[in-house]
């Protein structure tokens, strides 16, 4: 079956956006579940910043979802299943569609966890004050002993789970919105060419 003209200059802006490196492996993708728990999976090359400059061959390669070529395919398919939804709905117009919707549709179909550990987060933040309110007022008035240890634990652990909650959901949102901006300027430039 012969392929369309359309889906040739799409893979031609692949193979043009990428290019092959001899790049050192990012660590991100051997890291364990706690290296990337902790965040331990950046540090070989911060070890190397702290010893020198960093150059750009000690850069890791990029994971495939960062690519270019990842990116426009699935910016491509995104706007493809719109327009195809937009056309059996409201009978082949597909003048109302919006890109901005889709991206934000799509933002929250892969983020759907970030809903729910949020609000955890925040409960965290709120028993945190609520727990130091206590424990100031425990040292005021010196009462038992293990009220003091107990608000101490609260807020000690609310503190643990803010850390985890909020840098996590900053690389999550973080590394999604690069890879949606990506997608966006691929697209943009492989339309503009064709």
């Amino acid at each position: 079956m012969a392929r369309s003209k359309e889906q040739q200059q799409m893979e031609r802006a692949n193979k043009e956006t990428n290019t092959e490196t001899s790049r050192p492996l990012t660590t991100f993708q051997s890291a364990s579940f706690l290296s990337r728990a902790l965040f331990l999976w950046p540090y070989p090359l911060l070890k190397i910043g702290l010893s020198r400059t960093i150059q750009e061959d000690d850069l890791p390669d990029i994971l495939e979802p960062e690519t270019s070529a990842a990116n426009l395919k699935h910016m491509d398919e995104l706007w493809k299943k719109a327009q195809l939804h937009s056309a059996s709905k409201h009978g082949g117009q597909t003048e109302r569609l919006s890109l901005h919707k889709i991206i934000v549709v799509d933002f929250l179909k892969d983020l759907w966890y970030i809903q729910i550990v949020q609000p955890i987060g925040l409960v965290a933040r709120v028993t945190q004050s609520v727990a130091l309110g206590l424990l100031i007022q425990y040292f005021s008035e010196g009462t038992d002993y293990r009220e003091g240890y107990l608000w101490a634990f609260v807020l000690a652990f609310c503190g643990i789970v803010t850390l985890f909650e909020h840098h996590h959901n900053f690389m999550a949102t973080w590394r999604k919105g690069l890879q949606l901006k990506t997608g966006k300027c691929s697209l943009f430039r492989w339309k503009h060419r064709s």
